[in-house]
């Protein structure tokens, strides 16, 4: 039998809200392929839909869900065993924070299930249990939806509409300090970007902000670095020990040694949560 690939993004004809009798249905309306995983994807694609029914621990706020992922536990059974691979759904979820495709969310709602429409998925990192296993997990946020308005002025000319988004904001002259102190020399690989207004590099948290990670806005939990490491660092590719304060991950980066000025404490346990929740070694690692 011939699977259909899934449906990315919106369903014609269901809207958020719309309540469903079991996973059949949902299958028929095109929200959500499978009869019992919670993470729907086609192989080597991002995933189109997820599922929250209390099978594992999610952290569901309403607009905002740190969502885990699949896998880890004993077959037949919701013992939980080993360390949740990058593979199948987990990995097909961390596609579609790379990409920026959106994903349906479904909640269970007492034996039935509703379809809670689109949210993006933000960030992806690893986190070690009370059990002592590591789980995937993912920051969902909902996507809102707003119908286009134009407006026009007397002379029927379109007019611009603001929109404010509300969201944390670091402090710019803790970025600026960090900045000055290596003058916009990257941290890891000691590179300088010239432009025509000045050198450029970026103020990275170590310890990301906001939840789940509620890192702190201070310098000791900052870094500067070069646009390329930045993204390296946010997303796990590489990390640096506090200990030796050596850089590992990448090829092109492995055994570098962080520069770090003087004045400059870094917050060692904002690495060790960095090492232990946001880098992903390379033999876990996708695409390898």
């Amino acid at each position: 039998m011939t699977v259909s690939p899934p449906v990315v993004g919106l369903v014609e004809g269901i809207e958020p809200g719309a309540m469903l009798k079991d996973r059949r249905a949902l299958r028929a309306a095109q929200l959500h392929r499978p009869l019992e995983a919670g993470i729907d994807y086609a192989p080597g694609a991002a995933a189109a839909s997820v599922v929250l029914s209390g099978v594992y621990p999610d952290d569901d706020q309403g607009d905002l869900i740190i969502y885990t992922g699949q896998g880890g536990m004993a077959r037949g059974s919701a013992r939980v065993v080993a360390d949740q691979p990058l593979s199948r759904g987990n990995a097909a979820l961390i596609r579609n924070c790379r990409t920026g495709l959106p994903v349906r969310v479904i909640r269970r709602v007492g034996g039935r299930f509703r379809y809670d429409g689109l949210f993006s998925v933000d960030r992806y990192f690893r986190e070690r249990f009370g059990d002592g296993f590591v789980r995937w997990r993912y920051e969902l946020r909902r996507i809102v939806r707003v119908d286009t308005l134009v407006v026009r002025d007397e002379e029927d000319r379109p007019q611009r509409v603001q929109q404010t988004v509300l969201r944390i904001v670091r402090q710019t002259p803790l970025a600026r300090a960090v900045k000055e102190m290596y003058e916009c020399t990257c941290q890891v690989c000691d590179v300088t970007l010239p432009t025509a207004a000045g050198p450029y590099a970026e103020a990275a948290h170590i310890r990301p902000l906001g939840r789940p990670h509620d890192g702190r806005d201070v310098l000791a939990n900052l870094l500067c670095l070069c646009p390329n490491d930045h993204v390296l660092f946010d997303y796990g590719a590489i990390t640096v020990f506090p200990e030796s304060l050596r850089v590992t991950g990448e090829r092109t980066r492995e055994g570098r040694i962080l520069t770090v000025h003087p004045k400059h404490h870094i917050d060692p346990v904002s690495l060790d949560y960095h090492n232990e929740a946001i880098f992903v070694p390379i033999v876990i690692r996708l695409d390898r």
